[in-house]
């Protein structure tokens, strides 16, 4: 992440919300998936926890 200002004075409102969806990738396949908020006049953030599953392979060099 890249914040290019930091303003001090902030006004905080604390929205819960939450979205529970598969997505299906089949193997070497690239997927995009977005949340779009539509609200009158609503900025904010949100968090994104990934989790992976599977098969890694792990090679070790000397």
């Amino acid at each position: 992440m890249h914040f290019n200002t930091l303003n001090e004075n902030c006004q905080t409102e604390i929205l819960t919300w939450g979205v529970d969806s598969n997505v299906q990738v089949p193997p070497h396949y690239c997927t995009e998936a977005s949340i779009v908020i539509e609200e009158m006049n609503y900025k904010g953030a949100y968090s994104v926890v990934t989790k992976l599953s599977g098969t890694v392979v792990i090679s070790i060099r000397r």
